[in-house]
């Protein structure tokens, strides 16, 4: 459960954007893919502790790489996410691993399996531990990710170097509990008429152009709206989306000040997800951070200021390499 100042009453600015968002997961019930085979050359899946886990690695660790990088994508994202970001940082010389975090991508769609901040951060360490052992690593999370990797970085300090949180939904504390569910969504029988609520005028593809089109600040190209549809449309995401609240259990109690870390907040200015004025005040809280508005950007700044960001994002990561070593 996430204390005063954390998440839930942050997250008030959003509300007038509740419904498009619950239609929009409610009309993915109406579909799902036809063909789930694993989309990218780099796409890997792995078990880790029982859960299915799809990630994509770019670049190699070598002598000559700078570091290691974790990116982990928001709500109803994925590893498209990150397109502009990724490549650009091997180019940069650092080895980058990008998740898909369950249920979202193409990782695993268990309705039962919990979705809280410190669950999903100890099954992203298992992968690192797993994948990589004795690796450090830097990493950054947007939106619902920056809760995850700000999780991470307060409950295994000693495999990180970095944070870099990306309008993220930071929280001031958190305590051991179970989420209170939404009224509709309460019960088996709520969620099975949740999941059987949506009818065929809800088209996916103009629930999904609303979406990003309020996340990016603009209208998404059809390539964009198409790379988010295309994951979400695997079977068993919408059941895994609306049973979350029901079986998610904050299992460690954490707090913004005992993030050590070096960590740079990035913001987009226009943000109305999740609006920059609502979480300064945690943010400042950070005891090494630094904090940069990106102006004119929204909620997905990677994505629709990429030159920016990622001018921002390898300045940081400089900063820790020369202060710190090859890791």
């Amino acid at each position: 459960m996430v204390g005063n100042g954390g998440l839930l009453q942050p997250l008030h600015p959003v509300v007038r954007g509740t419904m498009i968002l619950l239609l929009f997961v409610w009309s993915l019930s109406l579909v799902s893919a036809s063909d789930e085979s694993l989309p990218y050359p780099g796409s890997r899946l792995v078990m880790v502790d029982s859960v299915q886990i799809h990630y994509r690695e770019f670049g190699e660790f070598g002598d000559d790489t700078r570091g290691s990088v974790l990116l982990v994508h928001g709500f109803a994202g994925s590893t498209f996410s990150w397109r502009y970001v990724a490549d650009t940082l091997v180019a940069h010389g650092f080895h980058v691993v990008a998740v898909d975090v369950p249920p979202f991508g193409y990782s695993d769609k268990d309705p039962l399996l919990n979705q809280s901040f410190t669950y999903r951060a100890r099954l992203l360490q298992r992968l690192l531990v797993q994948q990589w052992p004795e690796r450090k690593w830097h990493l950054v999370g947007h939106s619902m990710g920056g809760g995850m990797v700000q999780s991470m970085g307060i409950m295994y300090l000693e495999q990180l170097l970095s944070l870099t949180i990306v309008n993220g939904a930071i929280f001031s504390s958190i305590t051991p509990g179970e989420y209170k569910a939404p009224w509709a969504v309460r019960g088996a029988v709520r969620r099975e008429l949740a999941l059987w609520f949506a009818r065929p005028a809800l088209l996916n593809r103009w629930m999904v152009r609303r979406f990003l089109a309020s996340a990016y600040g603009r209208k998404p190209s059809p390539a964009e709206v198409t790379g988010y549809l295309t994951p979400l449309k695997l079977r068993g995401t919408s059941r895994a989306i609306i049973n979350s609240p029901s079986v998610s259990k904050e299992n460690a109690s954490l707090s913004v000040g005992d993030l050590t870390l070096p960590t740079l907040v990035i913001w987009g200015e226009n943000d109305t997800w999740l609006r920059f004025e609502a979480f300064k005040e945690t943010a400042e809280k950070i005891p090494d951070g630094q904090i940069v508005v990106i102006p004119q950007a929204a909620h997905c700044p990677m994505e629709t200021h990429p030159y920016y960001f990622n001018r921002l994002l390898l300045a940081f990561l400089s900063q820790q390499v020369a202060g710190l070593g090859k890791q």
